[in-house]
């Protein structure tokens, strides 16, 4: 579990440094594809609600973000350039600080349990790096990932407990995401200008 974590990190920060909008979506997708296979490493056989939380995760965080954000995106002739933070050693020194500190969090919270600690430091980091991102650029393309990043955050927190939640309540928080990808998706399309030009400012 320990290395799905670390490559989740990896997927949060590697499009703060490859700044183009095809990799912010790549690390929205690899995202979703290692909280899949975390899922499918607690049970060899899902019950009904881990089966939609796996539904959740496989297609529509996996498969339908990516390919619905970047038909959008395509469509409008969006530059491939994406700035998340500002390209500076102010902003890279600032996001460094917030992982640091998430670490540290999350070992002040568990320190008898390394593995739970771990989890839920990079629950904590994916957070604040989607705060922070959403603090610093105002471009409504970064923002709406960012936003999708802190919800990704919260879901793989929600993953260091042993038990899902019921049913009817797993279906609403994949409803309710559903429905803002769509809003997000929805917005871009009335914007009268790129959705990813706006360049982000310094924290």
């Amino acid at each position: 579990m320990t290395y799905l974590l670390f490559c989740f990190l990896l997927a949060i920060l590697a499009p703060l440094a490859l700044a183009t909008w095809r990799w912010s979506l790549t690390g929205l997708t690899l995202q979703g594809l290692l909280m899949t296979w975390m899922v499918m490493q607690r049970s060899t056989a899902p019950t009904l609600s881990e089966t939609v939380l796996l539904l959740d995760l496989a297609v529509l965080r996996t498969l339908v973000v990516p390919v619905y954000l970047s038909g959008i995106l395509l469509a409008r002739g969006a530059p491939a350039r994406n700035d998340v933070i500002a390209p500076n050693l102010l902003s890279w020194t600032f996001a460094a600080g917030l992982v640091i500190l998430a670490f540290n969090a999350g070992g002040t919270l568990n320190p008898t349990n390394t593995s739970v600690a771990t989890h839920t430091s990079v629950a904590a980091a994916a957070v604040l790096i989607g705060l922070f991102v959403l603090a610093s650029n105002s471009s409504p393309f970064t923002q709406l990932v960012a936003v999708l990043r802190i919800e990704n955050g919260i879901l793989l927190f929600e993953l260091v407990a042993d038990h899902g939640l019921d049913v009817p309540v797993q279906l609403g928080v994949s409803l309710a995401f559903a429905a803002t990808l769509l809003t997000f998706g929805r917005l871009l399309r009335m914007l009268p200008s790129s959705p990813v030009a706006a360049p982000p400012s310094a924290p």
